[in-house]
């Protein structure tokens, strides 16, 4: 049982893709990695397509090629996605949170580690054509803050202003002192 899997051992390679438009796109992804949305119906390869792509840009594509199904996320219950190992890790702690925001979660996990070889990790979101239009922003906003392996940016505490009138710095004549009964 060591041999690879039958689709393994005969995965396509970009140069071996039959569809001529999808393999230009996808080879242009190698020379300029980017965000990819691929679509179309069952079978047509596009699994195969960025496995190919990613065997193409990873030194390393075992440790840098990540699939998350989404269908494991929206066909389970929370309970089961806790426990499955692929994500228990990620998980640990956090038993309130709904099922987008598991997948969130774990998929911001997965793209704030830093690639094992060269300078981006790949992930595929496969069976990802059920999922809702909010969870799409929530992937785009991701995708967006770690693209190129950028850390995600710190927010800065948000400053209330106008709720508390500032007061005088120390020393100033205008400063209420409560001592002497001031204004």
């Amino acid at each position: 049982m060591d041999a690879a899997l039958w689709t393994e051992a005969h995965a396509p390679t970009l140069e071996e893709l039959p569809q001529t438009e999808p393999r230009e796109h996808i080879e242009r992804a190698v020379e300029e990695p980017m965000n990819l949305l691929v679509h179309g119906p069952r079978g047509v390869g596009k699994t195969a397509a960025v496995r190919a792509l990613a065997a193409e840009t990873h030194t390393d594509p075992d440790n840098d090629f990540v699939v998350l199904n989404v269908a494991d996320f929206f066909d389970r219950t929370k309970k089961e996605i806790r426990n499955d190992p692929r994500f228990a890790p990620f998980l640990r702690g956090r038993s309130r949170l709904s099922k987008r925001d598991m997948m969130n979660h774990v998929l911001k996990e997965q793209a704030a580690y830093r690639p094992v070889s060269g300078d981006f990790r790949t992930i595929l979101l496969d069976n990802a054509e059920a999922i809702r239009e909010d969870f799409q922003q929530a992937l785009r906003r991701v995708m967006e803050q770690h693209y190129r392996g950028r850390p995600p940016r710190r927010r800065r505490p948000r400053v209330r202003r106008g709720l508390r009138r500032r007061q005088p710095p120390a020393g100033d004549p205008r400063r209420p002192d409560d001592r002497r009964g001031g204004r």
